[in-house]
């Protein structure tokens, strides 16, 4: 078969004779043209009716839609359209047209060089919807511009985010580039058409206009209050306030007079500032720029200024868009909160904190290490000296193993620890590794783990991690695998005999040494991983069946040095053995005596210890999952002291895990974990500290308080939380002199009773008597300038301990109900947020977010949701009955969205709108999610730790921080999106750059494919749907579990929900119901 091949000279014939024609369906040639006769203007529907076939304004394709309303566009007050049934015509522009159309936009509507030269602070049309058409189209047909087949009917255009678009402001915009860049213009139709770009701009009034949009794209609705809102403004007479001129509050198009400003009532000339009154409105254009408190005027002009310009404002109240709706009456849809909420202290809204969110939890290990690096002077091994230092997780390790110094992928494999080069191809490389089945395996004298030697011989290189085979007796194989690669250990080999790995009980003997009668054979299967060049891309495989006699007692190898994890500084773990911490033993669960308050106390502490590591006060069965690092840099060492981390994963080698799809080659990792995290300095950063504080030390001394470290970092300070603070140092720091461009909260979630169980006895109400039992209890607190903030410390300790908080629930709730696009939810558990069984008190606390999800999908139809969940609920072999519960309630939620939800149509077929899967690390290994991640239409991002589910709102204890960035990119907060297309492509095993783990190096070096995807919401949810749908990308997400069939013979029986899945109110209730489930006794 012959080819013809197009040379340089033929594609210069092409361009010369057809233009931006040639470009075909990407090309941006634009039609000066769009009807024969005049359209029919609504200006206040943003849409014009064609009574004859017009001429496509672009390129694009004609699409039928049979279910118009599927395609998720709003109108200009909110509401789906379109509402009626029947087909329409969507006329799709190609995304590559739509970027060169943006280009052209930019280069002639703004200023010259405006930046970025692909980012127009514009709305662009993604789409045209065309409903009542004349004809349809039996399969999708493509329209060159000016060619006369686009249907009759009404016509409305929409942005990539289904938000509407004023399509006169559009004809003027087209009209304006052709203007200024001719060679974009097609050629005019014969019969001098009067639907011009100009005639169609000129059937409305003409000049600028806005309309103002929340940062989910809803019509903007006014706060409650005098003064609360924002206005179109004149300047004042010498130096006046400015004078408002036109108040705008209800989501509708106003004009926008050439002088004007648009600025927050309360402050009309932008005086104050947002570092210091972070309350404060922010607003700016949504579709590209930073939203601030400062007036905005209208952009400045380009070479060409349109005749009519339309704008779109974004608006934000901080305090209602990240704490939620705290107050007692509905707002915006949302309802209030209950009466001992509303009387709590909010949580305080911080401005211009740098945050960095981090999609793993070695990097946040790294990013700690670095800072006690540069306290170390650069040399890992001197001493250092600094203020109050605190970690809290549920447990702590022996800390003996390498503590990264470094975050980001500059601190972890292969760049540290460094890879060696591995030559050959897979099969040269893989037979070299062969002789990997005569490694050598003993016992280690003294315990029950077992030492691997490797042969001498192997590459060097070479990431090994072992999987020791677990086998699952009496599970049936519909169920779950009956051989699972359990928790094992790594090396990266040197090619010398001395190469050992130490499996850590590999065949679950328990604490009390075992030697097994007769042979035993050690099982595993082993992952492999190496670069075969320092720029490839890395190669993993797996080497399984491996079978090893294990041989006689050999001593136990030198562990390394204990790493900064086990320093002397205050430390606070939350021993809950249903996840798998070291249990506190066993306890009786006696009823309820005379002193309901006295009993719960008498509970708390007696699971609670103040030495160090302090076991801080919890209820039985309830966890603390936060894990947390913070630190106070001595006075003076920098103009901002405050270092702090939150992560879900423990505070133990787990911790040290980055890609677990290469079998986190170079990490100490453990579990298959994955954890994102946070960091934070500056203010955000204090107020993480005070988080760490109050885990790791009680606010007054007890009985058996560590006493004051002698040596080390910490040495000779306090050891209490109120009198660590009690110096001028501690005085919370002013805004940051160099700000981000984040807002952000630290929210708590914790049970009635927990914080400090004696502060219960004293009325809610009561500060001073808190202040004075304080005072009395410590007996040599002096006035000190922190004063203010340690009462007020105090003063929400007090309610805290009384009624609890559950400050994650209120943030949800509202991100919920305003959700347009996706929400993406990463979650250990995943349940109804409330029960029937155990309820609150008060039935406002109570908060189904499953439900308003649901609700959320019925009204929205344009919103996706992903939901990552484990596989498994995260109770170890013991608990099986508060498993079955939360099988069984998830298997429940899912149906519901499911029912909710429905279908939609995408790329690949009907996919469904709510997708829920299991995330994997590598093959046989499903991924334990330690931390809550939830993202809202890229604007509002939660992260942290507390579950979705009754128990993590309200019962297990969390430290969440909820943030949106000021920085808008394609109406998208930038650092949000980072973070989600981060965290799926980790899970997707894509990148920017090919990551490994057999994807192919594209030979372009573009990124792949589904990277690309995950940029929009909608095409992301599409990305996890076709992999689900597909079956073949099962190493990468399974789909939901239902959990072990409850109907088999000898099943376990779910404990009820109010067992299972406690109200952070119970209280003594709990206990007793607790007691009875339990048979009075228990290690909980």
């Amino acid at each position: 078969m012959a080819i013809t091949i197009a040379g340089q000279g033929d594609i210069r014939q092409r361009l010369n004779n057809d233009g931006l024609a040639a470009l075909g369906l990407a090309g941006p040639l634009l039609s000066p043209v769009w009807t024969q006769a005049l359209p029919v203007a609504n200006v206040a529907n943003f849409s014009f009716t064609v009574a004859a076939q017009w001429y496509a304004p672009l390129a694009g394709m004609l699409i039928t839609e049979p279910n118009p309303t599927g395609l998720g566009l709003s109108r200009l007050d909110g509401t789906p359209w379109p509402t009626t049934t029947g087909n329409a015509v969507v006329f799709r522009i190609h995304p590559q047209a739509r970027l060169r159309l943006e280009r052209l936009m930019v280069s002639n509507l703004q200023p010259a060089n405006a930046a970025p030269p692909d980012r127009s602070i514009r709305p662009v049309p993604a789409i045209f919807l065309i409903t009542n058409p004349g004809m349809t189209f039996a399969t999708p047909w493509i329209a060159n511009a000016g060619e006369q087949i686009m249907p009759v009917g009404d016509v409305t255009m929409y942005d990539e985010h289904g938000l509407a678009i004023d399509p006169f402001a559009f004809a003027a915009a087209l009209a304006a580039i052709i203007a200024g860049t001719p060679a974009a213009g097609g050629p005019t139709p014969a019969g001098a058409p009067a639907g011009t770009l100009v005639a169609i701009a000129g059937l409305v009034p003409a000049g600028n206009f806005v309309h103002a949009v929340d940062l989910h794209g809803r019509p903007w609705q006014d706060p409650p209050g005098v003064n609360a809102g924002i206005s179109l403004y004149t300047a004042g007479v010498a130096g006046a306030a400015p004078i408002q001129s036109q108040h705008i509050g209800d989501g509708l198009v106003y004009a926008f007079p050439t002088g004007l400003t648009i600025a927050a009532d309360a402050d009309p000339s932008g005086t104050q500032s947002a570092l210091t009154t972070p309350a404060l409105l922010r607003f700016g254009w949504q579709v590209q720029g930073r939203l601030n408190n400062l007036p905005v005027s209208w952009p400045a002009a380009g070479p060409q200024t349109p005749a009519r310009d339309t704008m779109r404002l974004a608006v934000c109240d901080p305090t209602f868009h990240l704490l939620g709706n705290i107050t007692l009456t509905a707002r915006d849809g949302v309802p209030g909160a209950d009466v001992r909420t509303n009387a709590s202290q909010a949580s305080i809204l911080r401005e211009g904190s740098p945050i960095t969110l981090l999609p793993e939890s070695r990097s946040a290990l790294g990013w700690i290490g670095q800072v006690i690096l540069n306290l170390q002077g650069g040399n890992p091994a001197a001493a250092f000296q600094t203020g109050p230092m605190f970690a809290a997780s549920s447990y702590f390790d022996l800390g003996q193993w390498p503590f990264p110094n470094i975050p980001g992928p500059n601190g972890a494999w292969p760049i540290a620890p460094a890879a060696t080069p591995v030559p050959g191809n897979d099969a040269s490389v893989m037979a070299a590794l062969a002789p990997l089945k005569t490694a050598v395996a003993n016992w280690i004298a003294g315990s029950n783990d077992v030492l691997v030697t490797l042969p001498a011989g192997l590459p060097a290189g070479v990431a090994v991690r072992f999987y020791p085979i677990q086998i699952l007796m009496g599970v049936s194989p519909d169920e779950q695998p009956l051989l699972r690669r359990s928790d094992g250990n790594a090396t990266i080999t040197t090619g010398a005999a001395t190469d050992t790995v130490r499996l850590a009980d590999p065949f679950n003997l328990g604490s009390d040494v075992v030697r097994p009668g007769g042979t035993t054979t050690l099982r595993m299967d082993a992952a492999l991983t190496w670069l075969t060049a320092a720029s490839a891309v890395p190669r993993v495989k797996l080497m399984g069946n491996l079978h090893l006699t294990v041989g006689a007692d050999v001593p136990a190898p030198q562990l390394p040095p204990a790493n900064i994890l086990a320093a002397m500084f205050w430390r606070g773990t939350a021993s809950n053995p249903m996840i798998g911490a070291p249990s506190r033993g066993p306890f009786p669960l006696a009823a309820v005596l005379g002193d309901p308050i006295a009993f719960i106390q008498g509970v708390v502490r007696h699971l609670s210890t103040d030495a160090n590591p302090r076991e801080a006060p919890r209820l039985p069965t309830m966890s603390r999952n936060e894990s947390l690092f913070a630190l106070q840099l001595q006075p003076g060492a920098a103009a901002d002291i405050y270092r702090s981390m939150l992560t879900g994963a423990w505070l133990t080698r787990e911790a040290d895990a980055q890609s677990p799809r290469l079998a986190n080659p170079g990490g100490a990792g453990w579990h298959e974990v994955h954890a994102p995290s946070l960091v934070a300095t500056s203010q955000i950063g204090f107020d993480l500290w005070i988080a760490a504080a109050h885990r790791t030390r009680p606010v007054v001394p007890t009985a058996d308080v560590a006493q004051a470290f002698q040596t080390g970092p910490i040495a000779g300070l306090p050891t209490n939380w109120v009198l660590l603070q009690a110096n001028a140092t501690s005085v919370p720091p002013t805004p940051p002199a160099a700000p981000s461009t984040i807002a952000a909260a630290v929210l708590q979630t914790v049970p009635a009773y927990v914080e400090t169980p004696e502060l219960a006895i004293i009325p809610d109400t009561d500060i001073a008597a808190a202040v004075n039992w304080v005072t009395t209890q410590l007996g040599n607190w002096a006035s000190t300038p922190n004063d203010p903030e340690l009462h007020r410390q105090i003063a929400r300790e007090l309610r805290s301990s009384n009624y609890g908080r559950r400050d994650a629930q209120w943030a949800l709730r509202r991100a919920i109900a305003h959700a347009r696009e996706l929400i993406y939810i990463e979650t250990p558990l995943l349940a109804h947020t409330t029960h029937d069984a155990g309820p609150p008190q008060d039935p406002a606390a109570a908060v189904d977010l499953v439900n308003a999800l649901a609700n959320r999908l019925t009204i929205e139809p344009r919103l996706r949701v992903v939901i990552l969940v484990p596989r498994e609920p995260p109770f170890v072999t013991g608990y099986e009955p508060f498993s079955a519960f939360f099988f069984a309630n998830r298997l429940e939620v899912a149906r519901t969205l499911a029912l909710a939800g429905g279908m939609v149509d995408g790329l690949n077929g009907q996919r469904p709108r709510v997708v829920i899967g299991h995330p994997i690390g590598m093959p046989g290994r499903p991924l334990a999610i330690r931390s809550t991640t939830v993202i809202v239409d890229d604007v509002w991002c939660l992260q942290g730790t507390s579950s979705i589910s009754r128990r993590g709102l309200t019962f297990d204890g969390a430290t969440d921080v909820a943030l949106v960035d000021w920085q808008i990119d394609r109406g998208a907060s930038v650092t949000i999106r980072a973070h989600r297309k981060a965290l799926m492509g980790q899970h997707l095993g894509v990148g920017p750059t090919p990551v490994g783990g057999g994807v192919p190096v594209n030979s372009v070096g573009a990124p792949a494919g589904d990277w690309v995807r995950l940029h929009q919401p909608v095409s992301a949810h599409e990305v996890f749907a076709d992999a689900l749908a597909a079956g073949s990308n099962r190493g990468k997400l399974l789909p939901l579990w239902s959990g072990p069939d409850p109907a088999a013979p000898g099943a376990v029986i779910a404990h009820p929900a109010d067992v299972a899945d406690p109200d952070g109110r119970g209280g003594a209730s709990f206990v007793t119901t607790l007691a009875a489930a339990l048979g009075g006794s228990s290690v909980v």
